[in-house]
């Protein structure tokens, strides 16, 4: 579920920002970055991945079917392992997610379904900022910040191309969890990621997801 066109090198460091009151001119430039990267990736769409999941010393690989309706605020995903078998079924909107089937080696590991389906929403909800509160630059990129619940997150677009390449959420100045995106591919007049890979900082794992098409 996952783009060629560069961005910038953003490792993960923390305390790395701190907030900015942007001067008028930074204030439109970041509004017309958010604007353009808005405007060039898909409301909807269907893709076909590979998948990585690790947790510790385990590692989970399969390949998904992932639909994602940015309009209505809706996803649907299944997953196999590399034999055929059926990891999980699921779907679901902004706030619910719904199993339809799940592995018992995944059921073992709790609700599941709320975990994926939470993973899904940050990585491709919300994909810009609804309010920019601040801004500064960094390493390449322009760095938006924006207040959501208890904590702040912060949108990377690379200054280069305006592509969002990272994304991450902090409470109480720790990293909860981050998102990388790469290997932007533009199909269609759309960009879509190759590579998004999210750590999640309070839970110890990782998920990486490849895209391998785009499905009609």
């Amino acid at each position: 579920m996952i783009v060629l066109i560069g961005a910038c090198r953003v490792p993960y460091r923390r305390g790395l920002l701190t907030p900015a009151i942007s001067p008028p001119g930074e204030k439109v430039f970041s509004d017309d970055i958010v604007r353009r990267f808005l405007e060039e990736s898909p409301a909807s769409f269907k893709l076909l991945t590979s998948v990585v999941f690790k947790f510790k010393f385990q590692k989970i690989t399969g390949i998904g079917c992932l639909e994602i309706d940015r309009n209505k605020g809706t996803f649907s995903v299944a997953c196999v392992n590399p034999l055929g078998v059926k990891l999980f079924e699921m779907s679901g909107d902004r706030k619910n997610t719904v199993c339809h089937y799940a592995l018992e080696d995944f059921k073992k590991r709790g609700d599941i379904a709320s975990a994926i389906g939470e993973d899904i929403r940050r990585m491709y909800f919300d994909i810009v900022p609804s309010n920019i509160a601040g801004m500064t630059r960094k390493r390449g990129c322009v760095v938006i910040g924006e207040q959501q619940g208890r904590g702040t997150a912060k949108y990377w677009f690379s200054v280069a191309d305006g592509l969002l390449v990272r994304k991450d959420f902090s409470e109480n100045g720790k990293m909860v969890w981050r998102i990388t995106m790469n290997g932007y591919r533009r199909i269609e007049g759309k960009n879509y990621p190759g590579m998004t890979v999210l750590s999640n900082y309070k839970y110890g794992y990782s998920l990486e997801v490849r895209m391998k098409e785009v499905v009609d």
